[in-house]
């Protein structure tokens, strides 16, 4: 669990370090309603409303990033990266399902990700022709990217100001011990996730280009993907 000065000071590392990434904030009106009057002296804090908005971005974020491993893990198996596509693939299923909100196995399952987004380009970079089966798994994985990059694409900075606003409650409730302290916890694991997502989102529309090159040489109808970029 993450403690009070921890992630406090995390919520301003986040608002400083995602100011330059380019994506797009949807759906943030009542994130910043939940905390009023600023950080001086005595602003009322909906404690509950932040838990709640909290947890509402991770549904999000879970379907996101279950759609962004089951893109890359089924071109992981058009690529024969049999156990990079086996872990994404796992990952994914258990991200729809909702079964992760742990800090700590995030940022793990993050982690993962990353080895695995570099030995996909790695593979996608060095072209050739793939025979009927790999074809069908790039087939598959065409509505995930899509997905994914639609989903992903405003998530850096709706987290970001999120965690603003998280660290603004967490300094207004100085005097109240009892409130910071289950806010601090309610709040730990989006904080977390605000830190991994300007790379995620980066590394997977990086991918994502590659992905629609590649199926392009090798005769893929990717358009629907292909049209999403510009997103990310």
């Amino acid at each position: 669990m993450m403690k009070f000065r921890t992630v406090a000071a995390v919520a301003l590392a986040v608002g400083v370090s995602l100011t330059a990434v380019n994506a797009y904030a949807f759906g943030l009106g009542d994130v910043t309603g939940a905390v009023g009057g600023g950080t001086s002296g005595g602003a009322a804090v909906d404690v509950g409303a932040l838990v709640t908005q909290g947890k509402g971005l991770m549904g999000k974020f879970n379907s996101a990033f279950s759609n962004m491993t089951a893109a890359e893990g089924h071109t992981a198996q058009a690529l024969g990266l049999k156990t990079d596509s086996e872990k994404l693939l796992a990952l994914s299923q258990a991200y729809a399902a909702g079964n992760v909100s742990d800090s700590d196995q995030i940022a793990r399952d993050v982690a993962t990700t990353e080895g695995a987004s570099k030995a996909i380009q790695d593979k996608l970079a060095e072209g050739g022709k793939v025979d009927a089966a790999s074809k069908k798994s790039l087939l598959t994985a065409v509505p995930f990217y899509g997905k994914g990059i639609v989903e992903g694409a405003g998530l850096p900075t709706e987290f970001s100001n999120y965690a603003k606003s998280a660290q603004s409650g967490i300094s207004s409730l100085k005097t109240n011990p009892l409130d910071a302290a289950k806010l601090t916890d309610g709040v730990s694991t989006p904080i977390t996730v605000a830190t991994k997502l300007p790379d995620l989102v980066s590394t997977f529309g990086q991918t994502s280009k590659n992905f629609v090159a590649f199926s392009q040489s090798n005769n893929v109808d990717v358009k629907g993907v292909a049209d999403k970029l510009g997103g990310l």
